[in-house]
């Protein structure tokens, strides 16, 4: 009973004398820790107007997808069709018009081009319902943000917006003087200019922004066409009477330019009036439907 009393004693001393060691090992390594906890570590807040009112997207009772002008210019997003590689649940679709876009979201959407045809998906900006599918895949120009509402809208946007809603909202004047200028190239003999000037008229009350969008590509297709060369016509069977091929007009050549310009106005501290203009002009050879051998 002796020799087990020693045993135990000589454990409990060499158990103490380790505590002991350990105890400025364990202090060193506590203090990283602190400085950790000094330094600050947040979520970035996005704000939205999906629900009419600005707030966080943490806190908007939406499924939404929002875009921040960083997002995108880091995403190289530069028209509306881009999105759709960002988004999920969304596709946006051009066929042989580029104007055009077919959106489908959840898969609710609009397949008809026609002019009269309203999408299923609705399109606003700033605010401004775009009821027509013409001119929706433009190029993105001086976009603040984007925000893409997943399910159906229509309590807070109204009709046509079964399948969702996309929100653009354009960059407001900053009051202050400044401008930015890109300028890309790219394959095909593609040049694209970029740039935005912000410039204040009364200070503090009225201020203005202007920005402006050209980009231009080479045609790289060879398009060819059949002429009929009898008087009294070929038919319908490409073999069967005298036609001639000729070379036809260009196509995948591009000739595109935007131009956005917004006022701010501000009275007093409870009332802001903003003014958007935009204007979007596009040149385009013939897109083919189909490619064939000779």
């Amino acid at each position: 009973m002796l020799q087990s009393n020693l045993v135990r004693y000589a454990l409990t001393g060499i158990a103490a004398v380790a505590l002991a060691w350990s105890a400025p090992a364990l202090a060193q390594d506590a203090e990283p820790a602190a400085d950790a906890e000094d330094s600050p570590v947040g979520i970035e807040e996005i704000t939205v107007t999906a629900e009419k009112r600005e707030a966080t997207l943490q806190d908007t009772a939406i499924a939404v997808t929002a875009f921040t002008a960083e997002d995108l210019e880091n995403l190289n997003m530069l028209e509306t069709r881009d999105l759709a590689n960002f988004t999920p649940g969304l596709t946006l679709t051009t066929f042989s018009n580029p104007t055009y876009a077919q959106a489908i979201l959840r898969g609710i959407g609009q397949g008809d081009f026609h002019p009269l045809y309203q999408s299923r998906v609705g399109f606003y900006l700033d605010g401004v319902y775009v009821g027509n599918q013409s001119g929706i895949s433009s190029t993105l120009l001086d976009i603040d943000r984007i925000e893409v509402l997943r399910g159906p809208q229509g309590t807070l946007y109204g009709r046509n917006t079964i399948g969702g809603a996309i929100n653009m909202v354009t960059r407001r004047p900053s009051g202050d003087f400044g401008g930015k200028v890109q300028v890309g190239v790219g394959n095909y003999g593609l040049r694209e200019l970029r740039g935005s000037v912000d410039f204040p008229i009364l200070p503090e009350r009225l201020s203005g922004r202007i920005s402006y969008y050209n980009g231009k590509r080479d045609p790289y297709e060879d398009s060819y066409q059949a002429v009929c060369n009898s008087p009294t016509g070929c038919g319908f069977d490409p073999l069967a009477g005298d036609w001639e091929t000729v070379k036809g007009p260009d196509i995948w050549d591009m000739d595109r330019w935007a131009v956005t310009g917004q006022l701010s106005w501000t009275p007093n501290d409870r009332l802001t009036v903003d003014y958007t203009f935009n204007h979007f002009e596009l040149e385009e050879g013939m897109i083919p439907e189909w490619m064939t051998d000779f």
